[in-house]
């Protein structure tokens, strides 16, 4: 019996250093959204933002602010770069 614990335990201790080295060097490696607008083509528009002084009311979809309020801005969520489809929150 004491042998099928210690099995069942080096197993769990190189499941976790695999997903540690894993995490570690095997990050997927997404542009910044900066790279993203100037050297690929927008194919979706689902993110809502509002200018500086508003702030979002989703639900309504408008942006209140000082009294006032106005349509959202329509900010691209997912990009085209040659074939590679990134998506931003």
């Amino acid at each position: 019996m004491k042998k099928l614990y210690l099995i069942g335990l080096v197993v769990i201790i190189i499941l976790a250093g695999a997903f540690i080295i894993q995490s570690i060097y095997f990050e997927e490696d997404i542009p910044s959204k900066d790279w993203l607008v100037d050297n690929c083509d927008c194919i979706e528009r689902n993110n809502f933002r509002c200018l500086n002084g508003f702030e979002l009311d989703a639900e309504n979809r408008l942006c209140r602010g000082d009294g006032s309020v106005t349509n959202v801005i329509l900010g691209c969520s997912k990009y085209n770069c040659t074939g590679e489809v990134y998506e931003v929150k």
